[in-house]
């Protein structure tokens, strides 16, 4: 198994800290023994051909990232990326292509910038099982620059799950996507709890049911009774689900009812959070009586 990341972070209309975001996704990421690309130019043409490089170099065992931190921007409700040569944006679709024919089995985007939900509606397939886009934005949103973390939020954060509170992330020696999330998701709600100027909620594109890791670690919690509550989430069939919903009592308007079964999950799981805080006791109890076998030890 080898993983592989390729960072971008481009200052282009006022951004002040994108460029030193890929710095800190370049240490974080090294530490969990990511191998890191960084384009030697930052020109559509330069990236696109490095980025299918390390594409074509991939095994089915890998995981890889594709990181963008700079300026954002939609035509005709697209989402482009913003570089140097600003005339010319990196469609979001050159990115994903590419990745649709890539061996890895795990993919993952990171986009750090304004409007970064839009990623999906230049989407050309369906999201696969093993891929998912996290976002600092949805799409009519703006990303978050903060002067007291001279970063991005969504890339202050990561890397501040990576090193600082790994242990809060790491289960069972490895580090999943939805435990990643969770945790970001968290420290974005507690942020906004304590501070006037307001930071978007990251989102996670995919599909939330197969919950991949994105890295291994050293040490961790073990699973217990407060792991990961999406995880607990994702064990229910849709009936134990719905009867979740009624038990904890959830107005109609939370859950996106013609959503996915991960969309689904996730929007319980904020609102959860909004309830009752992190440690979750209500929703635990209710997932427990629809669902004691999933109760540890039992």
């Amino acid at each position: 198994m080898g993983y592989k990341a390729f960072l971008v972070g481009v200052n282009t209309h006022g951004l002040q800290y994108s460029e030193s975001d890929a710095e800190l996704m370049d240490v974080c990421l090294t530490k969990h023994g990511y191998e890191i690309i960084k384009p030697y130019r930052k020109e559509k043409r330069s990236i696109l051909e490095q980025f299918d490089h390390m594409i074509d170099k991939c095994d089915k065992t890998d995981t890889v990232i594709f990181y963008f931190s700079g300026h954002a921007l939609l035509a005709k409700g697209k989402l482009r990326l913003v570089l140097d040569d600003s005339n010319n944006p990196i469609r979001i679709s050159e990115i994903t292509e590419p990745l649709e024919d890539c061996r890895a089995t795990n993919k993952l985007i990171i986009l750090d910038c304004c409007h970064a939900g839009a990623a999906t509606a230049d989407l050309q397939f369906d999201l696969s099982d093993t891929y998912s886009i996290l976002t600092a934005s949805s799409r009519l949103e703006k990303g978050k620059e903060v002067d007291d973390f001279e970063a991005s939020f969504l890339t202050y954060q990561i890397n501040k799950a990576f090193t600082d509170n790994i242990a809060e992330i790491c289960v069972d020696k490895k580090i999943t996507i939805n435990r990643f999330y969770e945790w970001l998701v968290q420290a974005a709600k507690q942020h906004n709890v304590k501070h006037d100027v307001q930071v978007p909620i990251p989102n996670l594109l995919g599909n939330a049911k197969n919950n991949f890791e994105i890295a291994a670690c050293e040490s961790g919690i073990e699973p217990s009774s407060d792991e990961s509550i999406l995880e607990l989430l994702e064990s229910l069939s849709i009936t134990q689900f719905k009867k979740v919903l009624l038990l904890y009592k959830v107005p109609k308007s939370e859950i996106p009812h013609a959503g996915t079964f991960g969309e689904q999950t996730i929007a319980l799981f904020e609102y959860a959070f909004q309830k009752e805080g992190e440690q979750f006791p209500v929703l635990l109890e209710n997932i427990y009586k629809v669902a004691p076998h999933l109760r540890r030890g039992e």
